[in-house]
């Protein structure tokens, strides 16, 4: 006797059900099903290079399965083209999402799958993530390239931050009574490996109130706040302007940790062990930035003494911002012109008809030297091949720098490709047409002295000629990069 086929599980036909609610056949098509924000966030970091290297023009949808993944999703919609909530598709048991793309043949990756966002998909089984990037095989970088199929070299992008976002958190920051840049974000709550750290950071609050500075808790639900901190209860989508305007936080491991990671706030990372900083570190994964990140967990240490290294990361500056040694030309010339410049924030214009000392290597302006790759115009500069350098003096006070032109893009060209290099801090950014002022809006490093020049490096990948953005209306053939007529500061 023959056995009858064998019956699909109830889960199939909600899924065929979702599929077709949220499901596109010409579009790629992601879902967040059991990610953890973080992850998210991290995955969504290089959709930027997958956009560029599978997309063709496709649209690219994601469906969200919390509406807390649907707001870290809402950050990156310069490279999702719609974000779905189908809340439903929490039940299914993640095997059985596997075991319906292929029954339904779905499972290759293409356009039209429902394609998970998941390293489960490299093995086409339930794993524990440990078992790929414990013993520092792989980190969760390396893993989401694979599951997107991306080369190793793809650079995790974070989401522009929106100038109706940033205006939103400075107003929940002063809403709430706090002074921007004198403010300590606690996050003790969000933890990836959990451990009580209630203690620990009550005593760095005690410490920021005796120097004068406003000290909160990010608190969701029925958290509360850590005694002597006032509740505040910031969206995803204003984390990182609202900490950026506070100055200052501390997260312990966790998604909080990864979308902080390269803000331009004083930002601390605790890990509760050595491993855990080894495996899942932000600098190891490629997403450090500016943050400083501590193994917090030794039980030799004492509440007091774990809070003061805190404390000291906190507020200690970045030596290795302006470690490179600046040539006596440059910073003679900047010392020079610095009378016939702006102050504050203002921006320092790189016109031909403004102050300007020319140098044995580029030109010098205001508050701003030029010294390899650049071609002088009247109305500001060009880079010129490659790879660029400049010197900035950054007035005091100053949390970002912003640079005003455009880039050689084009509507029949329209990325390109560059790596700003800031003190230490390497930023990787896709410039795309159109562009609009500022073209590049970027975190100074922490502490910066007074006086002495920060160095900036450029390196553009695709350097275009006008004769290529024109197709061929215009004869010039240079490879130019960037067109920067100002510097400015926030």
């Amino acid at each position: 006797m023959t056995e009858g086929p064998r019956a699909e599980p109830a889960s199939f036909a909600l899924l065929d059900r979702l599929w077709a609610e949220h499901g596109a056949e010409q579009e790629w098509v992601f879902t967040s099903h059991m990610m953890r924000h973080g992850d998210l966030f991290i995955a969504l970091s290089l959709m930027e290079a997958f956009r560029r290297e599978h997309a063709e023009g496709r649209p690219i949808r994601l469906i969200t399965v919390t509406r807390g993944q649907a707001a870290v999703a809402a950050m990156f919609m310069h490279v999702l083209d719609s974000v779905h909530i189908a809340t439903p598709l929490a039940g299914p048991p993640v095997e059985h999402v596997m075991a319906w793309n292929t029954l339904r043949g779905r499972f290759d990756f293409a356009p039209g799958r429902m394609l998970l966002l998941q390293p489960w998909v490299l093995a086409q089984a339930p794993l524990r993530l440990q078992t790929l990037v414990d013993g520092g095989r792989l980190s969760y970088t390396e893993v989401m390239r694979s599951v997107l199929r991306l080369p190793a070299c793809a650079a995790t992008v974070p989401p522009p931050v929106g100038r109706d976002d940033r205006a939103a958190a400075l107003a929940l920051l002063r809403d709430s009574g706090l002074v921007p840049g004198r403010t300590l974000v606690l996050f003790p709550y969000a933890q990836s490996f959990v451990m009580d750290w209630s203690a620990t950071l009550g005593l760095v609050a005690v410490e920021a109130r005796a120097e004068g500075w406003q000290v909160v808790t990010s608190c969701a639900g029925k958290e509360v706040p850590l005694p002597g901190t006032a509740a505040v209860d910031v969206p995803f989508p204003l984390l990182r302007p609202f900490c950026e305007a506070a100055g200052h936080a501390v997260s312990v491991r966790s998604g909080i940790s990864d979308i902080l990671a390269q803000t331009a706030c004083r930002h601390v990372a605790l890990y509760s062990r050595p491993r855990l900083l080894d495996i899942w570190g932000l600098q190891g994964m490629g997403l450090g930035g500016t943050t400083a990140e501590m193994h917090a967990g030794d039980p030799r240490m004492t509440p007091t003494e774990t809070a003061a290294q805190i404390w000291t990361l906190l507020t200690e500056p970045d030596e290795g911002a302006q470690s490179v040694f600046c040539p006596a030309e440059v910073g003679n010339a900047l010392r020079l012109l610095a009378a016939h410049g702006p102050s504050g924030g203002a921006t320092r214009a790189l016109s031909r008809a403004g102050a300007h000392v020319a140098l044995s290597r580029g030109i010098a302006y205001p508050g701003v030297a030029l010294t390899e790759g650049w071609i002088q115009e009247d109305w500001g500069v060009w880079s010129f091949g490659n790879r660029a350098s400049l010197w900035l003096s950054v007035p005091e006070k100053a949390r970002r720098v912003r640079f005003l032109g455009h880039a050689a893009v084009s509507e029949g060209l329209p990325d390109l490709h560059v790596a700003v290099t800031l003190g230490r801090m390497r930023h990787p950014l896709t410039l795309r047409w159109p562009t609009q002022d500022p073209f590049i809006d970027l975190p100074l490093p922490f502490g910066l002295k007074p006086g002495l020049p920060v160095p900036v490096g450029i390196e553009i990948r695709n350097p275009q000629s006008p004769a290529l953005l024109t197709e061929g209306a215009n004869l010039d053939g240079r490879p130019l990069g960037l067109a920067l007529r100002g510097v400015g500061y926030a």
